[in-house]
């Protein structure tokens, strides 16, 4: 920053941007070694946050530097082995058994850190296993397998109590809920367990929750044709399911959890560097290591901006009203890409699209859900005072309420994640 800049800036406007500084020059720097570049979505949107952190978009403001000869510096520092980064990340791993949570965290370090069974459950216990990636600490926390059976939530609750315990002491950066690519039913099998997940550990988990689907190099299923369904579409399919079934158990249908996908087959394509590769070519690691990161930094940038500090509040917002953003926001929006790895495909624009078919009239249900008179949902007590004629008016009533709202929700996802996939701030 130019002396002129700071000249105007008291002592706590310039430790902010110091620490925005050092913070941009570490992500830079983790971003490299990463083998990823400034048009991956997830960097371009960090890099955007902790601009607007900086005050960059106040109109009163100039360009204090460029993001190219940053990067070019934060490179050459790395390949000049100068630059050490105090960086750590705490990842919780969680799901039900038998999806390759074990194999996953093996997969992130490079090596057997935790056993891995086939034919039963590897991890009986909450354990913590720590390593060096690329000279970022990594502590993992695993879990043992959730079970989908409504009779075996006891288990799942004795878990998550150990679940919760665990991240008492050591507060995760990101969770991953892991699933299989290779599940082809509509989860509506692993709605209880979903639901202890949530009851047991609360609903704003699911804000710093990231979708894995291992497997991901499965063959597609047959489609309606009897020819195998395109990949783009299997994955959108499949991650639509999960996400659906977690808005569902969460009961909040505005949720749009990011999906990665992963292979931990050891028979995987690797590319030059090792990494295991999707079969549209792309290694999964650095992308969930960048989101895993990213996510950290998020968290941090958003604690430095709080309200109730008279010179964030004026140098972030000088000329505006405050509006609050939780960081869970933050977390669920700001990571979204623009598109799905997997997506990267000439086609990925029908699969995307595709759901849209299945909303002919989506404007119109809008618009009759807006004009619905005030409804408000009766308790039990309640319910078993009305005739028996009455309860069924009255819960029809309640569907075709839900049915609208579900749809009006729909759709501004889908307006939601045309905005991520073709937007990303200059």
């Amino acid at each position: 920053m130019r002396e002129s800049e700071t000249d105007n800036m008291d002592d706590d406007e310039k430790k902010l941007h110091d620490k925005i500084n050092m913070i941009r020059m570490n992500f830079l720097c983790l971003v490299y070694r990463l083998g990823q570049s400034l048009d991956e979505s997830a960097v371009a949107q960090v890099l955007y946050r902790l601009a607007l952190a900086e005050g960059t978009r106040n109109s009163k403001t100039t360009r204090l530097f460029s993001l190219d000869t940053a990067f070019q510096t934060a490179k050459k520092l790395e390949e000049d082995g100068k630059e050490e980064i105090d960086f750590s990340c705490t990842i919780l791993v969680i799901g039900r058994t038998g999806v390759g949570k074990s194999a996953t965290i093996n997969s992130i370090f490079g090596e057997d850190k935790v056993p891995t069974d086939a034919f039963r459950p590897a991890t009986s216990m909450v354990r913590v296993t720590t390593g060096i990636v690329d000279g970022v600490k990594l502590r993992v926390i695993d879990t043992p397998g959730l079970r989908p059976s409504v009779m075996e939530q006891r288990t799942n609750r004795k878990f998550l109590s150990s679940v919760k315990k665990f991240m008492k002491k050591f507060r995760p950066d990101i969770i991953f809920y892991v699933d299989r690519m290779d599940t082809c039913s509509r989860d509506t099998n692993n709605l209880p367990l979903l639901e202890s997940i949530t009851s047991n550990l609360g609903t704003s988990i699911w804000f710093n929750v990231t979708v894995a689907l291992t497997h991901a190099s499965s063959a597609p299923p047959e489609g309606p044709s009897g020819s195998p369904l395109p990949y783009a579409t299997l994955v959108s399919h499949r991650s639509q399911a999960v996400q659906n079934s977690i808005r569902q158990a969460a009961g909040d249908m505005r949720l749009m959890n990011q999906v990665v996908l992963v292979e931990n087959h050891p028979s995987c394509r690797r590319n030059q560097r090792g990494h295991q590769l999707l079969p549209n070519g792309q290694s999964w690691q650095p992308r969930l290591l960048l989101l895993c990161y990213s996510s950290k930094i998020l968290t941090e940038v958003n604690s430095l901006l709080r309200p109730q500090d008279p010179a964030i509040t004026k140098l972030l917002f000088r000329g505006h009203r405050y509006r609050s953003v939780p960081v869970a926001f933050l977390l669920s929006s700001l990571l979204q890409s623009r598109s799905h790895p997997s997506l990267a495909s000439a086609d990925h624009e029908e699969a995307y699209f595709e759901m849209e078919e299945e909303l002919p009239e989506a404007d119109t249900d809008e618009e009759e859900y807006d004009q619905l008179l005030p409804f408000k949902p009766l308790g039990k007590s309640q319910i078993a005072k009305l005739s028996k004629e009455q309860r069924k008016a009255y819960f029809q009533e309640y569907d075709y309420r839900v049915k609208l709202f579900q749809k009006k929700q729909l759709k501004e996802e889908l307006s939601h994640r045309r905005e991520a996939l073709w937007f990303v701030p200059k």
